[in-house]
């Protein structure tokens, strides 16, 4: 295989073979989303009555949220996509993945906790907290803690092109990183990589 592409080109098939299938299921989530906001107006008017049980009842629900919701999607997954390859590149046995890879579904977890506690208090006040509003920046919590406050319209417009902006940023470099450690794993395998020699060929 290495001899038909580069390893950076290998690791970017991988992710983007895996990401396809949730970006098609996130795809027509959002589609679904859309075409529902579009219809209940017209659908309710047209069958006489006030509302319909498929009403959204998010603060600031319109077509914008779920775009976002697209874009914090593939920004999210490739970011942490990313970051699973470069470490899973570094393992030579199955039996250490677990470990290895503790620290990332760590960072997931505090994002996805982060968000259900600030969205209960966003419901109290559509003020958001210092705090949530300060991690909702940082790219690793951004993907799941801005679209809870882009839902509950409590994220200015400047922040949510702030963070999607570092978000970016940090997908690309973290890309970057992991095409450099990737590469390293390949052409080095069967050999137990040491973190200077991590930090050397990232630098190089």
């Amino acid at each position: 295989l290495v001899n038909a592409a580069s390893p950076f080109q290998l690791m970017t098939g991988k992710i983007l073979g895996i990401g396809a299938a949730g970006l098609l299921q996130m795809f027509v989530q959002v589609v679904v989303g859309i075409l529902g906001m579009l219809i209940q107006n017209p659908l309710s008017k047209r069958l006489g009555v006030s509302s319909l049980s498929i009403s959204l009842t998010l603060n600031a629900t319109t077509i914008m949220v779920f775009v976002l919701l697209l874009v914090y999607f593939i920004l999210g997954f490739l970011l942490y996509a990313a970051i699973y390859a470069a470490v899973g590149a570094l393992l030579q046995r199955v039996d250490e993945v677990q470990s290895a890879t503790s620290p990332i579904t760590l960072l997931l977890m505090v994002g996805y906790i982060a968000s259900f506690i600030g969205g209960s208090l966003l419901i109290a006040n559509p003020q958001a907290p210092t705090w949530f509003s300060v991690m909702s920046l940082i790219p690793f919590f951004t993907p799941t803690m801005m679209m809870v406050r882009v839902g509950a319209g409590a994220a200015p417009t400047w922040e949510i092109g702030l963070s999607i902006i570092l978000l970016a940023a940090t997908t690309l470099l973290s890309i970057w990183i992991a095409g450099r450690i990737y590469r390293f794993g390949i052409l080095m395998y069967g050999q137990k990589p040491k973190l200077g020699q991590i930090i050397k060929i990232v630098r190089q």
